[in-house]
């Protein structure tokens, strides 16, 4: 999938004399198979949470597989990676503009600052993760909003009842 937007992206960028790109996560959950299978474009990486004792692991692809930015480098061919999806994990797929808020004394939220917080929240029903996460960045930043796009979006396996 990424393999094709980046070709037509290249070819629709091709004429214009600005570097524009686009970075992409792409990912499908196989329910059937108990399996994610998913592929990077220069996006940031997503995060894992095991909820039940709050680990939290960076959803990393393959070595090698991972991709530049879509629109950087024509025929760039993007590998497919695949990992379990169990029960008890909770995937929180994101923009950067969540962890790139900075307060009034120029700290950054950070991507560290975010794997804390989904450990310390790890027992929040995922809707309310969300609002939650959301607000303490806002409120983290020195001009209580976001400077660059937020984008959330939280997948969970839950058991077979």
């Amino acid at each position: 999938m990424l393999t094709r937007v980046n070709a037509e992206l290249m070819h629709i960028l091709k004429p214009t004399d600005s570097p524009l790109y686009a970075t992409a996560f792409y990912l499908v959950a196989d329910v059937m198979r108990g399996e994610i299978r998913f592929a990077r474009a220069g996006h940031p990486y997503p995060l894992r949470l095991r909820r039940s004792t709050g680990e939290v692991m960076v959803l990393k692809c393959d070595p090698g597989t991972a991709g530049p930015a879509l629109g950087m480098m024509g025929n760039t061919i993007y590998m497919n990676c695949a990992q379990p999806l169990e029960p008890d994990y909770l995937i929180l797929l994101f923009t950067d503009g969540i962890y790139e808020v900075f307060n009034a004394t120029e700290n950054e939220f950070g991507s560290e600052k975010l794997a804390a917080f989904l450990k310390t929240n790890r027992e929040m029903p995922v809707d309310k993760l969300l609002d939650e996460l959301l607000a303490e960045a806002k409120s983290f930043s020195a001009t209580k909003s976001f400077d660059d796009d937020v984008c959330l979006i939280a997948l969970e396996a839950l058991p077979a009842i």
